[in-house]
């Protein structure tokens, strides 16, 4: 992959950490345990209006079914309002991991910016599609320079070698992320789906453009 490096002072943005990435067979466990847990719920609220339906005409035996009827139809929506929040909150929470269905998948291990002194330097390590539609770009960011750097903001493009635009995006860095001088850290920039014009099958043979900027820390170095 041939890469074009903008270098400038630079600083990054740190990605929310979203959990642990759970696999396709652990999804479908906990799917399969919570309509288990739902079938059985509403199993018991059947049960429950069988017994009322032949209990005695007694007006306190009537009543006091309905009233376990009602509990157990409250119990009921609570649970499966609690299994439906925690179900769309591992999606969420998916949707950052990589999509293994997905063919196109760059990865270099042994990528390394060079340390320079005009700034820091930036080499892409990893691309991949998302389960959430984004493209993740892996990069590794050297700094050079005798200042440690705080990322301010950073713009990540993706081109096919004629220049058409794949995906880009622009984002300003909310969490502080500082890169020491003589060091390199690793930042993963994402690009939305919406921002995603021309999506390919492979992530070999095209150019990486990173533009970002940041400022030195109130520690220097000597």
């Amino acid at each position: 992959m041939s890469k074009k490096i903008d270098n400038h002072l630079l600083e990054h943005e740190e990605f929310e950490i979203f959990g642990e990435h759970k696999t396709r067979e652990q999804i479908k466990t906990e799917e399969k345990a919570r309509k288990a847990a739902e079938r059985k719920a509403m199993a018991e609220v059947a049960k429950a209006r069988r017994e009322a339906a032949n209990a005695p005409v007694g007006a306190h035996s009537r009543r006091d079914v309905w009233n376990v009827v009602l509990v157990l139809g409250i119990l009921v929506a609570l649970c499966v309002g609690m299994l439906a929040i925690q179900f769309y909150k591992e999606e969420q929470n998916n949707r950052f991991n990589r999509d293994e269905n997905q063919v196109a998948y760059y990865l270099d291990e042994t990528a390394q910016p060079e340390m320079s002194a005009e700034g820091i330097k930036s080499a892409v390590k990893e691309i991949y599609y998302t389960q959430g539609g984004h493209i993740a770009v892996r990069l590794v960011l050297s700094n050079g320079t005798q200042q440690h750097l705080r990322m301010v903001d950073i713009e990540v493009k993706l081109e096919k070698q004629d220049g058409t635009l794949i995906a880009g995006g622009y984002a300003q860095v909310k969490n502080e992320v500082v890169i020491l001088t003589n060091y390199t850290t690793e930042y993963t920039f994402y690009i939305s789906p919406e921002h995603i014009q021309n999506p390919v099958d492979a992530f070999t043979n095209i150019n990486c453009i990173v533009t970002a900027s940041g400022e030195p820390t109130v520690e220097t170095t000597e």
